[in-house]
């Protein structure tokens, strides 16, 4: 659609800074985006700020939203490494507060009302929100933060040493310190899930639990990465188009930390499920062992596992990172085990070969995998080979399968590219390309990446999709109702819809767009 631009009126609002300089903010209000039931314009509200937006954190209030401003270099690469952090009250049209900051050794976290500042000397601080002024300092790096009672869960400080061992509850109205604990966490945190509103459970060098309010729980040691490793080998992945779904490594040579060799956290109502670099464990939810199963030596990798009809999967993928990049670490394999007693069903390595499993999807009994250059399927009844394609040079290496959020332009309604045709297998390559594959992986064409919108949000039952900055929003039949200004990075507060495009934030209300 081409976007019509009219502007209605502007305001000009002048505001002073702790810095003792000004920033202004303009108001215009345009024609942005069409209804496409009724044929009429869709209005947005434009805050446009002196410097590109590099961050916006919305308060669950929906009053105050966090803006970070921070300019890009003559190459439009890289950012400068001044600019600012604001208070918006899009209500009002008014900036609350603006500092002006360093991004080299500041930088802001917003949970709700709650407004964290951290700075790399390992001093945190909780920003007022009336003045963006401190209201406490501590020497702490909340990993974890429960806006709801207040609290926070970090690490304290040595300056001589850096972030310790010790576990520290914090009161976020005074800063004091509400319990300590020794938690390791020489990989870092793999995972935080909440069990209950008292509950967390981490995955760092193995599983653990911590109330909230007192800092107790059990724990269950692991090892989950590697201090003395040498990657001699790395995946290149190009980061082309759709960059959403792709990644870009680079080669990691000399000694290293690696980390994520672990499994996804797998809970049900009775037991845990946890794989690290040396063995599978099923946990009661009491931290104690029900079962373990060992590897061989060096054969874990970062890997998934899952639950199905009493037997445990895991897809190890034959990759880890160090830092952020992946290297090649372990092997390749897909397992099963019995959910009871943890003993194998099967366990196959792809090929023995130093492999990697970049994708795959189930159906029913069998599994389908994406390695360096070919595509294979599996039986997960034994674990056995039933068919294997090794792709053409010419079409791209596979990279992976298309995800269900992948949606796809068409006469009929708009859907999920790999849900409107599931006996086909959608797969994205090293060139770019969508390739389209039948049940015994010919290849019967390409969907033109100009087809592809990605599903990114969901409210009241209306879906969000984007494609080029713009949003398509369609009802529960897949049909668009209405075309507006949006990306996946754009969200939603208090039925109005917000999404950014340099260093203008846009607002469009959906009042009159979905029903609520």
């Amino acid at each position: 659609m081409k976007k019509i631009v009219s502007t209605l009126c502007i305001v000009l609002v002048t505001f002073s800074l702790f810095s003792q300089t000004e920033i202004k903010l303009s108001i215009a209000e345009f024609a942005s985006g069409r209804n496409l039931l009724t044929d009429q314009d869709i209005f947005s509200k434009q805050y446009i700020f002196p410097q590109k937006i590099y961050e916006v954190y919305p308060r669950a209030t929906g009053k105050n939203l966090i803006v970070q401003l921070r300019n890009t270099r003559k190459n439009k690469e890289t950012f400068k490494s001044m600019g600012y952090v604001t208070l918006l009250n899009p209500e009002e049209g008014t900036i609350r507060w603006s500092k002006k900051i360093d991004y080299r050794n500041t930088s802001f976290r917003q949970h709700q009302d709650i407004i964290i500042q951290t700075l790399d000397a390992g001093w945190m601080s909780k920003l007022d929100t009336e003045n963006g002024n401190p209201t406490w300092k501590t020497k702490n790096s909340l990993y974890f933060v429960d806006p709801t009672i207040n609290t926070g869960i970090g690490y304290t400080f040595n300056s001589f040493s850096g972030y310790t061992d010790k576990l520290q509850g914090v009161d976020l109205t005074t800063g004091k310190t509400l319990w300590e604990r020794e938690l390791l966490h020489p990989f870092g945190w793999n995972d935080v899930i909440k069990l209950n509103d008292t509950t967390i459970m981490i995955a760092s060098s193995g599983l653990h639990t911590v109330n909230i309010h007192t800092g107790k729980g059990w724990d269950y040691f692991m090892e989950t990465g590697d201090k003395d490793y040498t990657a001699m080998i790395a995946t290149n992945a190009a980061g082309l188009a759709l960059g959403i779904l792709t990644g870009s490594f680079v080669v990691s040579t000399g000694p290293d930390i690696v980390r994520e060799i672990v499994s996804n956290v797998l809970i049900d109502s009775v037991y845990i499920y946890f794989a690290s670099r040396d063995k599978i464990v099923c946990l009661n939810h009491m931290g104690e062992a029900q079962w373990s199963t060992t590897f061989g030596k060096d054969m874990a990798s970062k890997s998934t596992i899952y639950k199905d009809d009493g037997k445990i999967y895991m897809i190890n993928n034959g990759f880890a990172f160090t830092g952020y990049r992946k290297i090649n670490y372990g092997t390749p394999f897909i397992a099963a085990f019995d959910s009871h007693t943890g003993n194998k069903i099967f366990k196959n390595i792809i090929d023995g070969k130093k492999e990697l499993i970049k994708g795959f999807k189930t159906n029913r009994d069998t599994i389908y995998l994406i390695t360096n250059n070919a595509i294979s399927k599996y039986s997960l009844t034994d674990g056995s080979c039933i068919l294997e394609k090794t792709m053409d040079n010419n079409t791209g290496e596979p990279l992976y399968y298309i995800g269900n959020h992948i949606y796809i332009q068409s006469e009929l309604p708009y859907m999920s590219l790999p849900l409107s045709g599931p006996d086909f297998h959608y797969v994205y390559t090293s060139l770019g390309k969508i390739q389209v594959l039948n049940a015994n992986f010919d290849l019967l064409g390409e969907v033109p990446e100009i087809q592809l919108y990605i599903h990114y949000l969901t409210h009241d039952g209306y879906r969000f999709i984007s494609k080029d900055e713009q949003t398509l929003i369609l009802d529960d039949q897949g049909r668009a109702i209405a075309e507006i200004p949006g990306s996946d990075e754009s969200f939603i507060l208090d039925s109005k819809f917000y999404s950014i495009r340099d260093n203008i934030l846009l607002e469009t209300s959906l009042n009159d767009l979905i029903s609520n």
